[in-house]
Order: C-alpha cells, then sequence, then structure tokens
C-alpha cells in the first residue's frame, strides 16, 4: 500500500504540471499608468532607426562611485543589452515609430548617492536616474545589492521612459512593482505592450449630398447628421476598415450616381468600395446627380452609339456631357436634313453640357419630297413624232399636292413647263406638245425632264433629278409664254390666240379655273386635224403654246379646247377659235 507521503507527491507533481498548462483566459490588469500617452498627452514614439546608443552618458556624482573603467563598461553593456531588448520586443509587436523621440533626446543615466541603503531607479523626461549607495557599484556586493539586478533594473526603467509603463502585481513581469530582478518579458508583458500601443483614431464619414446611408465594415449605416458620422473609438490594430457607397439613394428628385471617394478634397479610389487605413480623415462618398436627357426630332446617334429613333431618353450625369448627332432620314416619303438645334446652334454633331435638372434637345430639320418613288420614264416606245410624255408615280405622303415639271434643252436653262395637281390617281403622264420622240440621237436633240414633288407642310419641293429623252422641237415656247403661264391667278375658262392674222407663228393662250385635263388641236377648213398641241393633265392658271405654221399653206384654221376638271363634278369647257394665216 502506497504511503501517505508518496500519494502527496505524485499529487502535488500532477498539479504542477496542470498549472503549468493552464490557459490564462485573462492577464492581470495593469494600474492605470500602462498607458500610451506620455505627458502633455502627447504620443511617445521612439524612431529607434536613429537612436543612437553611442551617446548615452554616465553621469559620475560623488566621490569613488565609478573607480574602475570595467564597472564603467558593465554599466555600458547594461544599458545596451536593455536597448536592444526593448527594440526587439517592440519590432515583434510591429510597433514602428515615426515621430516623437529621437537621437536628440538621449536617455541619460545618473547614478547618484542615496540615503538609502541598497537601489533602486526612477525617470523622469529623458532622464533614468539610478540612486544608490556608495557601495552599490563596489565590490563586494551585498545581498540585496545582488537582489537588485542592474540589467534588470536599466530594463524595467526603460519600460516606464519609452512607453509610460507602470507596474503590475505580476511577480515574474519586467514591470514588477517590487524589486527589479525580471531579464524577460512574460507573455502578459507582451500582451499588454501590444495593446498600450494602439492608439485610437477619429475618422468622418459622409455623403456628399448630406444625409443618406451607405455601408461601414459591411454595415447598412445611417448618416443623420449633414456634417457625417464620426467613428472616435477605431483602434489602430483594427485597420483597415472598409467603406462602400450605397447606391440607389435621391437627392432632391434626382437619383444620385457614386463617382469617387475623397479624402478631403483629394480623390482616395474610384471603387465603390474602398479600404481605408489608419489616420485621422474624413472621407465622402462623392455621389453625381443623375439627369435624364430627352432628345426629340427624327433620327439620331447619342456618343456615337447605333442610330436612335426619337424621342429618346439617356441619363447623364451632372456637369457631363452627351454628344448628340442628328442623322438624315426618311419617313413617309419625305426625307429630313439637319438645319438646327433649339439651342440656334448648327453644329452637327454637337456636345451637350448639362446641369442644373433634366433637360430636352431638339433637333429641327427640313423635310422634302424624296424621289424613290417616282419611277420617271417617257414613251420611247411610240412611233417617231409623237408627242414626249413624261410619266410618273403618285408620291406616298398625301401632303405633296402637286408636282411641278422642268424641262432643260442643251443649251438652255432649267424652266418650268407645267404644274400637275395631286388627284387620286396613282400614276400621272404629261405631255409636252412642244417636242416629239425621234430616233436622231445628236447631243443637240438630248432633253432633260424633272418632276419635282411640292411638300406643302413645309413649303418645299423635291431635290433635282434629271431623266433625259432624244426629241425634235414642233413648236418653239417662249421663256415670257411659260412666266404667263404658270400664274395660277385664274378665274374662269378661256382660250384665244396672238397675233392672229399671222405668219408663220402664233401664241395660244388658254386659262384653267380648275385643274383639268386638256386637249387642244388644229384643223384645217377642211376638218383635217393639222397638229396635237396639248394633251395631258394641267394645273389651275394660265397658259401659252406657240404654234408654227411654216410647212403649211395659207388659209383658215381652226384650234379647239376640250378641259376636263379633275377634282370636281364640272362640265368643263370646250371651244374653238379661227386663225388666219397669211402669207
Amino acid at each position: 500500500m502506497m504511503n501517505k507521503t508518496k500519494i502527496v507527491s505524485i499529487f502535488f507533481l500532477f498539479l504542477s504540471i496542470i498549472l503549468q498548462n493552464i490557459n490564462y483566459a485573462q492577464c492581470p490588469e495593469p494600474p492605470g499608468t500602462w498607458n500610451r500617452e506620455y505627458p502633455n498627452n502627447t504620443t511617445f514614439k521612439w524612431n529607434l532607426s536613429n537612436y543612437n546608443l553611442a551617446v548615452t552618458t554616465i553621469i559620475k556624482n560623488g566621490v569613488g562611485l565609478i573607480e574602475t573603467s570595467e564597472k564603467e563598461t558593465e554599466i555600458k553593456n547594461a544599458i545596451n543589452w536593455a536597448m536592444n531588448q526593448w527594440s526587439t520586443v517592440l519590432e515583434d509587436n510591429d510597433i514602428h515609430y515615426s515621430e516623437g523621440q529621437s537621437s536628440t533626446y538621449p536617455i541619460n543615466i545618473y547614478f547618484e548617492e542615496s540615503q538609502d541603503v541598497g537601489a533602486y531607479a526612477s525617470h523622469a523626461n529623458n532622464d533614468i536616474v539610478l540612486y544608490t549607495s556608495q557601495d552599490w557599484v563596489l565590490e563586494p556586493r551585498t545581498a540585496l545589492q545582488e537582489e537588485a539586478d542592474l540589467y534588470a533594473t536599466i530594463l524595467h526603467e526603460l519600460g516606464h521612459h519609452m512607453l509610460s509603463l507602470g507596474h503590475t502585481a505580476e511577480s515574474n513581469s519586467v514591470m514588477h512593482n517590487g524589486k527589479s530582478t525580471a531579464r524577460n518579458f512574460t507573455d502578459c508583458d507582451l500582451e499588454r505592450i501590444g495593446k498600450i500601443y494602439d492608439p485610437t483614431k477619429t475618422v468622418t464619414v459622409k455623403n456628399s449630398f448630406g444625409y443618406g446611408k451607405m455601408y461601414v465594415d459591411n454595415s447598412l449605416t445611417y448618416i443623420t447628421s449633414s456634417s457625417g458620422k464620426i467613428y472616435t473609438n477605431w483602434l489602430e490594430s483594427s485597420f483597415p476598415h472598409t467603406l462602400k457607397g450605397k447606391t440607389g439613394q435621391w437627392d432632391d428628385g434626382f437619383l444620385q450616381v457614386f463617382e469617387k471617394w475623397l479624402i478631403g478634397s483629394n480623390t482616395h479610389n474610384v471603387n465603390i468600395e474602398t479600404p481605408i487605413y489608419a489616420e485621422n480623415a474624413t472621407y465622402t462618398a462623392k455621389f453625381l446627380d443623375q439627369y435624364n436627357v430627352t432628345i426629340n426630332g427624327g433620327k439620331v446617334k447619342i456618343d456615337d452609339g447605333n442610330p436612335e429613333d426619337t424621342p429618346t431618353t439617356h441619363y447623364v450625369l451632372e456637369d457631363k456631357t452627351i454628344k448628340v448627332e442628328a442623322l438624315y432620314y426618311v419617313a413617309n416619303g419625305i426625307e429630313y436634313l439637319f438645319d438646327h438645334w433649339d439651342n440656334s446652334s448648327t453644329i452637327n454633331p454637337e456636345t451637350f453640357t448639362i446641369n442644373n435638372g433634366h433637360k430636352t434637345i431638339t433637333s429641327y430639320s427640313n423635310g422634302r419630297p424624296y424621289n424613290s418613288y417616282r419611277n420617271l420614264h417617257f414613251n420611247t416606245s411610240d412611233p417617231v413624232g409623237t408627242s414626249i410624255k413624261v410619266m410618273w408615280n403618285q408620291h406616298p405622303n398625301s401632303n405633296v399636292t402637286k408636282y411641278k415639271i422642268y424641262r432643260k434643252t442643251k443649251y438652255g436653262s432649267p424652266a418650268l413647263i407645267s404644274t400637275v395637281n395631286r388627284t387620286s390617281a396613282s400614276s400621272y403622264t404629261y405631255t409636252d406638245g412642244l417636242y416629239s420622240i425621234t430616233n436622231n440621237t445628236g447631243s443637240n436633240n438630248l432633253l432633260n425632264y424633272d418632276v419635282r414633288a411640292y411638300y406643302s407642310t413645309e413649303g418645299t419641293i423635291s431635290e433635282d433629278d434629271w431623266r433625259s429623252v432624244y426629241g425634235e422641237i414642233l413648236f418653239k415656247e417662249t421663256e415670257e409664254d411659260l412666266e404667263e403661264r404658270v400664274n395660277l391667278d385664274v378665274l374662269e375658262y378661256s382660250i384665244s390666240n396672238y397675233p392672229n392674222p399671222f405668219n408663220p407663228t402664233t401664241t395660244i393662250h388658254y386659262q384653267l379655273p380648275e385643274d383639268a385635263n386638256v386637249s387642244i388641236k388644229v384643223f384645217d377648213i377642211l376638218g383635217k386635224q393639222i397638229a396635237e398641241l396639248v394633251n395631258g393633265e394641267k394645273g389651275i392658271g394660265k397658259h401659252n403654246i406657240m404654234f408654227n405654221s411654216s410647212n403649211l399653206s395659207a388659209g383658215l384654221y381652226f384650234y379647239t379646247i376640250e378641259a376636263k376638271p379633275i377634282n370636281s363634278n364640272g362640265k368643263g369647257f370646250s371651244k374653238t377659235n379661227k386663225m388666219l394665216l397669211v402669207k
């Protein structure tokens, strides 16, 4: 049976093992003097890389305190060792120094006489003062002197001096409140050192439009003040934090669109989500108003994109630009060509800067009939000598109310020879009584005709588009005759000729108070048809046509007119007149 002494020994052995493996959840809390603040509330930082230990001085006060160079060397070695210990532990805790104490302010070690027996130390400002009796640095040392380890004492006082560390009751701590004997930092020492050198930062976050929301560390945060939300308790070790702008917010009726993050007035990040690092700063999520820009006026291209029909709406951020190009287009048989913008600019494409709210941009174009409908052609398959007939299709736009017929000879200027009003017919034919079909293709016989549609909505006519045919002249019509014939101020039907008697030419004048199909023929005294001067639709107005009798004998001739209204149920007009050819 195991004796009682052995049982107790085994118990304490197991207890020792258990105690060695206990992971204390919390180190003893030090007094409030364990803090990172130096006097005057200034953060105490050391730039160890610039710290010159060589300037550390030993002040010899009194006589016989340090009698040998060996003792002075020992003290210097202790100082160097303690400084290296602190440098290592601070660097291991990722404590970086950028301001505060520097090599300009060396640590001064003072040894002064004390009335106390033994040794102890204190620190003030940039000084570490070691108080001692005269025999503390002499041999032999007393037990009390040996207990007060010089290396541990300097290490301890540097803790007070460098980081304003206070004491702790932890027995093995470098900062124990008893005698300085510990040369190694405990885990709790390291934990406390890491915590005390962790300054807080003041960070203000806000939206450029004032209130609103944003994400702070992935948590939706409400900004309830125009000056933003202020965080004053963010430890330096907690950085980086994350900010993210909140989309879908509105201000003063405008959707807010994120642009960038600012620190003060400087750009920090253009991404909507950004990390922020340990500094006192104000972060502003800069938003821009989104404006609706509506473009009117036919077909357009926006910012060199694809063609679009209008009205079309695009979104533009405040003080940004939009490039708009008004395009040529055809609608319902009318072609539209850009003229100007609603701001009177005639530049196309034009760039507009958008600010102060939603905007409407309108382009104005001039419309004119498009010629693709016409199928303009002639009766070239008819026998030679037949009057030239100009034929074309009805324009698809009902606001095209008439057609102007032009003729141009090789050496002549373009001349308006007739106007034909729109009817319900799907196609039209105009007979030119002055020229006939010929097989003589000499250049002098080349004629050009153009039928130009008149668009009553804008008072425009279609673009010139001539077609050619070969023809020979039958009768000559003067420009004065043409000008008089297109006069539309006509109230009744009539027909006459001048001069009469004539040799060899006379001009037949007739007028129409309405659009009509007109036939004018010449007969001899026996009733034989000599010529057909007009055969086709004629518009309201005065008309002239010249009759040339060079190949006829002198005598009495008759000319008749038959006019049948196109757009009314009127009885029309029919009349026969006499004319005398003298030679």
